[in-house]
């Protein structure tokens, strides 16, 4: 946490703030202290696109890890219409738009049968373009 802070200063000063949020709110996602993930993440002022991305991701994943489904699925579909509203984050999107969709489908994946978790594990392994691909294979094997 030292690092981070110590290193925030470094950055333009109109970043400053929403990097070290978005930086602490993943050093604690990784510490599986999933309140404190959402008070860094409610101090951004999402002035950057890539920052906004990335925290509403980890807004999803958070709810996901926190069992907190109603929020989730509400979440989902937010983002879902963010992204296809915003046509700056160009070829991002069918990232993004891969994300909700695949952490739709494993909100979908609870009591399934052995071949439907191994057929979802399969989509995800093949899908090209998914930056969280490592989090969600990660998820199914805890299915």
């Amino acid at each position: 946490v030292d690092f981070i802070r110590d290193y925030a200063n470094k950055l333009e000063h109109q970043y400053q703030k929403d990097y070290l949020n978005l930086s602490l709110a993943k050093f604690h996602f990784a510490k599986e202290e999933y309140d404190k993930v959402l008070e860094h993440i409610i101090g951004i002022d999402y002035k950057d696109i890539f920052v906004v991305l990335d925290a509403r991701t980890h807004i999803l994943k958070t709810y996901y890890e926190m069992d907190e489904y109603d929020v989730l699925i509400s979440q989902l579909e937010s983002f879902k219409n963010f992204i296809l509203r915003r046509k700056e984050i160009a070829y991002h999107g069918k990232n993004y738009l891969n994300i909700v969709k695949y952490i739709r489908q494993l909100t979908r994946q609870t009591g399934t049968n052995k071949l439907a978790k191994e057929k979802f594990r399969q989509k995800v392994e093949n899908e090209k373009v998914l930056t969280e691909k490592s989090w969600l294979l990660e998820k199914v094997d805890e299915l």
